[in-house]
């Protein structure tokens, strides 16, 4: 079986990685000392005698990690491999981060990766056809795009991951050939951690349906590769956003924020999509600074330098989807002065509704700022907003609190409704209709 699994590994290789041990002189393999990793090793060992071990120490589990570094000093002295050690405080990374403790350990081991290969030089990871299968079925859960669908890659820049041909048992019983003991991983029992629940306790009830569940799930994720590739290529050379497909429309705007380092936030990406379909205007609140914005042609970004509270002053055009804050606010122009909806339109009945005729200018959103006051409709006097707050609103609900605003000054205030003078009346002829929703 020893040479059967090894033409596998090496076939893989070749085929999927476009790799061949045999022309690469310097490489490396990330070593853990579990049954994966170790036989990585030895296969490693038979094919690139030169190859080279990295440890990683993540410090999480006291005198077992220590037993786990020295496990991989003692394999490595008799395979005559040299080996580098890496110690990384994974606890202090994500008291730091507030990432989880899974998300730390796996930043500071591509982070140490990186380092010792330079981001060039081949290095080798142990990921088998299980781990591909638990990452999809992870990735489904937790609800995800194409991408989240293909797997593992079995590439990324300099990361090669041969094992994905072979699966887990295949893996135990080539160790089992070759006489080599490995270490297990207490922590791999702590069903607390999603992964191992997933491999724990899920895969084993699909196996019981199709015993080669991960050989499917392989040759699925690689027809789904296949298909988010020509979506990706697709959607970099799109240039008529408004009446892309949309699955392509989605992926445009996925790379969009790629590139300008926005995490992506799927509610704020669907009411983007939503936006440019209706009404080829959509404007989103991504981050606490900045706006992605479509203007009929182009998405861009809009970063915002004035604020208040950490909240930025933004334009706001009619029909334009905009997420602001935890809102979600769209300014509705309508042209039937006498009803909406069959509700009739008079100046005291609504607090949402404007004369389009009466506003100056650009039409601006933003949050309270000190010294704001206005004549609320039906007023003859200025109120300072300040105080409205401090008796109307509870304090949780002030500082989101919307204000409207156009060149003269503050015209809605939401909650409180519009300034006098820019109430609709019986000779409105186009009113402004303003749409206040969460999130």
């Amino acid at each position: 079986m020893a040479d059967g699994f090894c033409e596998k590994v090496s076939g893989f290789l070749a085929s999927r990685c476009n790799l061949n041990l045999s022309e690469i002189k310097t490489c490396y393999c990330a070593l853990s000392g579990g049954a994966d990793s170790t036989a990585l090793l030895l296969f490693l060992k038979k094919f690139a005698p030169d190859a080279e071990a990295i440890h990683i120490n993540h410090n999480l589990r006291g005198a077992e990690s220590l037993r786990d570094e020295n496990f991989c000093k003692a394999l490595c002295e008799k395979l005559s491999v040299n080996l580098h050690v890496i110690s990384v405080d994974v606890k202090e990374h994500s008291k730091i981060t507030g990432k989880s403790i899974e998300e730390s350990a796996r930043i500071l081991r591509y982070k140490a990766f990186e380092n010792i290969t330079h981001g060039v030089k081949p290095i080798f990871t142990a990921h088998n056809a299980d781990d591909n299968a638990e990452t999809m079925i992870i990735n489904l859960t937790r609800g995800t795009g194409l991408t989240g669908l293909c797997g593992i890659p079995a590439v990324r820049k300099n990361i090669y991951r041969p094992f994905l041909s072979v699966k887990r048992s295949e893996i135990i019983e080539f160790l089992n050939e070759n006489e080599q003991d490995f270490i297990v991983d207490s922590s791999n029992f702590d069903n607390s951690y999603t992964r191992n629940f997933i491999r724990n306790e899920i895969m084993p009830l699909l196996v019981s349906i199709n015993p080669s569940l991960s050989d499917s799930v392989f040759k699925t994720s690689e027809i789904i590769a296949s298909l988010d590739s020509f979506v990706k290529s697709e959607a970099e050379k799109i240039t008529d956003l408004e009446n892309a497909p949309s699955v392509i429309l989605r992926e445009a705007i996925l790379i969009f924020l790629r590139k300008n380092n926005i995490e992506p936030d799927y509610a704020k990406i669907s009411l983007l999509e939503n936006g440019i379909k209706s009404t080829g205007k959509a404007k989103v609140q991504f981050t606490k600074d900045s706006f992605v914005s479509f203007d009929g042609k182009y998405l861009n970004i809009i970063e915002t330098k004035e604020k208040y509270n950490d909240n930025p002053e933004i334009y706001i055009n009619y029909d334009e989807n905009v997420i602001y804050g935890d809102k979600h606010i769209k300014l509705k122009r309508r042209f039937n002065k006498n009803s909406h909806d069959g509700v009739i339109i008079h100046s005291l009945l609504t607090n949402n509704y404007i004369d389009c005729a009466k506003i100056e200018g650009e039409k601006i959103l933003r949050h309270r700022k000190n010294g704001d006051k206005f004549i609320k409709n039906g007023n003859t006097f200025h109120s300072k907003l300040k105080t409205l707050y401090n008796e109307d609103l509870s304090p949780e609900r002030r500082s989101g609190n919307l204000v409207l605003c156009d060149s003269k000054g503050i015209i809605w205030v939401e909650n409180f409704g519009p300034a006098a003078r820019v109430a609709v009346s019986d000779d409105t002829e186009e009113f402004l209709e303003i749409e206040v929703k969460n999130a």
